[in-house]
């Protein structure tokens, strides 16, 4: 590059050659992330591989050999198996005359990577000699099975062939038939029944016994039943004997379910004669089939009982039928026309009166696919309607996705299978039933009685408990339940019928019986002196209520913007802030259709209701689907035309109609109210407060109100909410935080008090991918997964913003690496023990300036950037989103581009939500860290390279142009999204959520976080720091993955010493920073500062007088030092070295201090 004739070439052609510094990283920014990629990629794989780093040789040709293939065959890339996996290697011996012949040809070892110079060669670690192998005969994820077991002999008859074919067979002289589809009317549905009773008594059903056929003492004379049609019974298929010795039986048996299922498949049909079933699953049968029944001689009563689940239409009576102890809710559909069950649920035959009884199930087996084509053309020829492949496994594939889940995984000797074999109740084992209510038994507190006897305060959140901990004690919770049902009764929500009353009503048309459940919940304490307070709450099993598609049941509730914006509302205007709770809601709403509530079973064992009373429901009782529809439309009506005794009305917001202002009648807003299904929140001055939690405590009946005050906290939203007041009793500051809530679920996850993390998460657990994902996982590991998520996603959302990159990576790795996720999450649990005192901070007095701060991290991992974007209203964050940006970003200015506008989409948002709590911005800003992406979504033309940019940004820059919004630059120290798009050290993170206002005590760095900086607002130290970062901008830098001007860290610096002499900026001083040293002395974050200052003539400073404590506490903390040194010099004595104004965070410790740690180097100009 610095060749002469390069340099004449240049010249002559009129370029004009620059270079960069030869040793500057930033003069080939492709390699050195390459670097980086490779390093990183390295530093995986051998801790995957469980390896130490003297193999860090192997580790990079490995990561660069995937990449490669990776890049040249993404769709098959040619990689023999993971680094570091176990595999085994055939080795030849030569030389040894053939003595080793018998000798095992392979050997054990581990898989080191590829070979270049042998064409599918691989490096492998043996085990005995410890010395590399190159290969090309491996085989990985080899299994022992170990010695053969000897086991008994069996004596078993080999199976009769299904079909033998004697002869030739050929077409008919009449050819092929077309099938036709035959709808026939009420008459030729009788001829044809009568035609087959005539051809069964001519030839009489085979009566083959089932196996519960045995147990039933009632058994009719004749009782059995017989199959024509395909057939599977442990793993052989084929079609059934009888098939073939009565055709014609067989074709009018099709021919009548065609007729009474037109469009309907199946594969097979069972004649049942005064056969009794018993309740039993059909798990064998197509998923996406059913059970057709049609009726051919039934008794009056006779017919079949279904399981009900959420969701289903209820088209029969309402029956509970008792499986093994159980009350299972179903329905009875009467055989008086043909009927369709669903074979996946509980199902059995209601026998009816005495008297004959016939009907014939059509079916359709689960390995039809296996049928051959000469047995698929034997069925089609008795008019069997077999499902099409193509169509069918198209289908099957919708419904398994659509439909519901299997409830159990059971072996196939516990199981049903078709009509042609056996079909007795199935035998689950207990380990099963739990695993398939895990789900289901997270959402219950277990142990409850023991965590209420080993609380020392009052109870903080509200636990959910199990019914069957509530049977094992009754007499603590029968006075919550008379309670409920006196309330119930009172508020006329039910109307109780008995008797002969109950049996009158229910014959009534139009009708509906719906099963009662009872929700059993611990909640904090109302009153004094009260630990805890067990409520229980009557509901409805919503799912049996039939469906009405016209009928809108969508009710909203009041989101966690809303409440910080009303918050930041409240501090801004110095109101106070108190909640309430509407006791019983739902049950003040009226409803409209006849529904009647069967009494939960507990009621009955408690002795509170008898078995056959009922409940005529007169308002919308939770559980319905309507019910929060219901309230909130009768609850909006009353707000509307409301006027409470001071004169105050509520206007709804357009935007969020939960939130209503409180008004004057003149139209000046005095306060807010926010509401959340029967839960409410009112800010303002005393007196709107009072005013508006009495007109709603007149209108329905609430709790006592609870004010916020710097000792009580108020619950609104899974939010903790308390006041903070200054010297002068006026409010200062409102925090959020949810610490009672933290304290839970550190408990349910065995946290221990010791646990503890300064970072939610590793580096190096964040990355996505794909090659690190495993084969496959358990489903406990999913669930497990899910439910931590789940808990930390209900932080970060609310008043954990810190929380919120590393919850958007958990949730993208819940279905590929679940055992990761449990991982990230326990850690994050640690991190949440050692920060659970912290508190989102929203202070009084802030200007109204809505500042929007966006940040990406472009392309971490060669793929989509992640992005973050947070909105501060008064200077108090009230929205942040933390997520993976929707495409594949070229550059990093596109990718802050496409930040900024989401984060522009996110104002919008609140812009508009502001309206609805009565405030104005006064200006809008947009703050981002790159100059090209501010640049294109500011100004007009630009290269054709951009083109497709400025149309991406076309909104944004109206916007701009418009004089709707500014977009200014950040600084990268000052960019308050950064955390949203990465995982960053300790120190930079708890710098950056302090100017959120999120620490102990809502603790804020500085007064005014989001204020430009000028020189004249600047204190004499900052103007120190200020003067020596223009001197030399590059005085100070940190290293975290990138360099920047780090104007907080210098200021740090100067502030912890307390004799600062001050900054010479004459010619004579030089620019000099005197330090004197304090010695003995422990500083923030755990490290030791120290400095001191020479005199001009110079001094010695002796052994050991300055030396650092190199301690376990000192690991991960900052240690700073500084020193002048005079005009002719100076020496140190003993361990002691010479250093110009080193500033220095060390930190030693575990793998993951290490990994973690961020060094800043500064040297102050002399």
């Amino acid at each position: 590059m610095r060749s002469l004739a390069l340099r004449a070439w240049t010249l002559d052609s009129g370029i004009w050659l620059t270079r960069t510094e030869g040793q500057s990283p930033q003069s080939n920014g492709t390699a050195e992330r390459a670097d980086r990629f490779f390093k990183g990629r390295a530093r995986m794989l051998l801790r995957a591989a469980g390896l130490g780093t003297e193999h860090w040789a192997t580790a990079i040709v490995a990561a660069a050999h995937r990449q490669r293939e990776e890049r040249l065959r993404p769709e098959d890339p040619q990689v023999p198996c993971p680094y570091g996996t176990r595999v085994a290697i055939k080795k030849k011996r030569y030389g040894d005359g053939g003595r080793h012949d018998l000798l095992p040809h392979w050997t054990k070892g581990t898989y080191m990577g590829p070979v270049w110079d042998v064409k599918g060669g691989s490096a492998v670690l043996e085990d005995k000699t410890n010395r590399f192998t190159v290969t090309t005969h491996l085989r990985a994820r080899l299994h022992d099975p170990g010695a053969l077991n000897e086991e008994d002999p069996v004596n078993v008859e080999p199976l009769k062939p299904a079909r033998r074919l004697r002869t030739k067979a050929t077409v008919g002289a009449d050819g092929l038939v077309a099938k036709r589809l035959e709808v026939g009317g009420a008459k030729e549905r009788r001829e044809l029944v009568k035609e087959i009773v005539r051809l069964m008594e001519n030839d009489p059903v085979h009566k083959v016994r089932r196996p519960q056929l045995k147990n039933e003492g009632n058994l009719q004379e004749g009782a059995g039943y017989s199959t024509v049609g395909a057939y599977n019974f442990g793993g052989v298929y084929g079609i059934t004997k009888y098939t073939r010795e009565a055709p014609e039986l067989a074709k009018k048996v099709t021919q009548l379910l065609q007729m009474d299922f037109p469009g309907e498949v199946f594969s097979s049909a069972t004649i049942v004669q005064n056969a009794s079933m018993p309740v039993h699953k059909d798990v064998y049968n197509e998923r996406c089939s059913y059970n057709l029944i049609s009726p051919l001689q039934v008794t009056n009563g006779a017919g079949v009982w279904e399981e009900l689940c959420e969701g289903d239409t209820y088209q029969g009576k309402f029956h509970l039928m008792d499986v093994k102890g159980h009350q299972v809710p179903g329905q009875v559909r009467l055989l008086k026309r043909p009927v369709k069950v669903n074979p996946r649920r509980l199902h059995c035959s209601i026998v009816g009166r005495e008297g004959p009884r016939v009907i014939v199930a059509g079916h359709t087996i689960g390995s039809w696919r296996k049928l051959t084509d000469e047995m698929r053309e034997e069925l089609m020829d008795c008019r069997f309607a077999l499902p099409e492949k193509e169509e069918s496994e198209g289908s099957a594939r919708v419904f398994q996705s659509d439909g519901e889940e299997v409830n159990f995984v059971v072996e196939p000797e516990d199981v049903i299978e078709d009509y042609s074999t056996k079909d007795s109740e199935v035998e689950v084992d207990e380990d099963i039933k739990r695993c398939a209510k895990a789900a289901v038994e997270n959402l219950y507190t277990n142990n409850i009685e023991k965590v209420l006897k080993e609380l020392e305060g009052d109870l903080k959140v509200v636990h959910t408990v199990h019914p069957k901990e509530v049977e094992e004690n009754a007499s603590d919770w029968i006075p919550s339940m008379a309670r409920e049902m006196k309330t119930l009764e009172d508020i006329g929500a039910v109307r109780r019928l008995k008797g002969t009353e109950a049996r009158e009503y229910l014959k009534q048309p139009g009708v509906t019986v719906v099963p009662g459940k009872s929700v059993y919940t611990v909640k904090p304490p109302s009153e004094e002196g009260q630990v805890c307070r067990r409520k229980t709450r009557i509901v409805s099993c919503g799912g049996f209520q039939p469906k009405n598609d016209a009928e809108s049941n969508y009710s909203g509730g009041a989101v966690a913007e809303a409440v910080r914006l009303g918050i930041a509302e409240a501090a801004r205007n110095r109101w106070c802030a108190c909640t309430g709770d509407i006791v019983s809601a739902f049950l003040r709403a009226p409803e409209g259709t006849r529904l009647v509530l069967r009494p939960p079973l507990a009621l009955i064992k408690a002795g509170l209701a008898e078995p056959e009373e009922v409940w005529v429901v007169q308002t919308a009782l939770s559980g319905f689907r309507s019910s929060p529809r219901w309230w909130s439309t009768h609850r909006t009506m009353k707000m509307k035309g409301a006027v409470t005794k001071g004169g105050l009305v509520f206007q709804q917001g357009q935007t969020d109609a939960d939130v209503w202002q409180i008004k004057k009648a003149e139209g000046t807003t005095t306060g807010l109210m926010i509401v959340y299904v029967d839960d409410f929140l009112i800010m303002g001055a005393k007196h709107v407060c009072d005013d508006a939690y009495e007109w709603m405590a007149t209108t329905w009946e609430s709790t006592p109100c609870q004010y916020a005050t710097p000792t009580t906290s108020v619950r609104f939203l899974g939010m903790e909410i308390v006041q903070k007041l200054n010297d002068d009793g006026e409010v200062e500051a409102y925090t959020l935080a949810q610490e009672g809530y933290i304290e839970e679920i550190l408990r349910h996850h065995g946290i221990g008090p010791t646990e503890k993390s300064l970072l939610p998460s590793s580096k190096e657990w964040m990355t996505l991918d794909p090659q690190g994902f495993p084969p496959d996982y358990k489903q406990d590991q999913l669930k497990t997964a899910q439910s931590i998520t789940g808990e930390l996603a209900w932080l970060a959302q609310r008043c954990r913003p810190d929380l919120s990159y590393t919850v958007s990576i958990m949730g993208s790795l819940t279905t590929k690496d679940p055992a990761r996720v449990a991982t990230i999450g326990r850690k994050t649990l640690c991190y949440l023990n050692h920060t659970k005192e912290w508190k989102l901070e929203f202070r009084t007095g802030g200007a109204p300036h809505l500042v929007t701060y966006t940040d990406s991290s472009y392309s971490p991992e060669g793929e989509k950037s992640h992005a973050g974007s947070v909105v501060f209203w008064a200077g108090s964050p009230v929205a942040w989103k933390s997520g993976r940006q929707s495409l594949v970003t070229t550059s990093s200015a596109e990718t802050e581009l496409l930040a900024a506008s989401d984060g522009a989409t996110l104002t919008y948002s609140i812009d508009a939500m502001l309206s609805d709590v009565g405030g104005y911005p006064a200006s809008r800003e947009l703050r981002v860290d790159n100059s090209a992406a501010i640049t294109l979504a500011s100004e007009e033309g630009g290269s054709w390279r951009t083109r497709h940019l400025k149309v991406r940004a076309a909104s944004l820059r109206q916007r701009i142009q418009d004089g709707w919004a500014t977009i200014t630059h950040c600084p990268g120290e000052w960019q308050l999204a950064d955390g949203l798009t990465k995982i960053l050290a300790s120190k930079r993170m708890d710098m950056l959520m302090g100017r959120w206002g999120l620490g102990p005590q809502g603790r804020r760095e500085r007064d005014d976080p989001h204020g430009l900086r000028n020189p004249e607002s600047l204190s004499k130290e900052e103007r120190i720091a200020t003067k020596i970062l223009e001197d030399d901008p590059g005085s100070v830098y940190v290293e975290l993955g990138r360099s920047y001007v780090d104007h907080q860290v210098l200021l740090d610096a100067i502030l912890v010493n307390e004799d600062l002499t001050g900054y010479d900026d004459t010619d004579e001083g030089g620019g000099k920073l005197a330090l004197l040293p304090r010695r003995g002395e422990e500083g923030r974050g755990g490290g030791e500062w120290r400095g001191k200052q020479q005199e001009a003539e110079g001094q010695q400073t002796g052994p050991g007088e300055d030396s650092a404590k190199q301690s376990t506490e000192n690991k991960g903390g900052r240690r700073y030092r500084g020193e002048e040194r005079g005009k002719k010099g100076s020496r140190r004595g003993g361990n002691e070295r010479e250093e110009e104004g080193e500033l220095r965070r060390g930190g030693e410790g575990d793998a993951l201090s290490r990994v973690n740690r961020w060094e800043i180097v500064g040297r102050l100009k002399k």
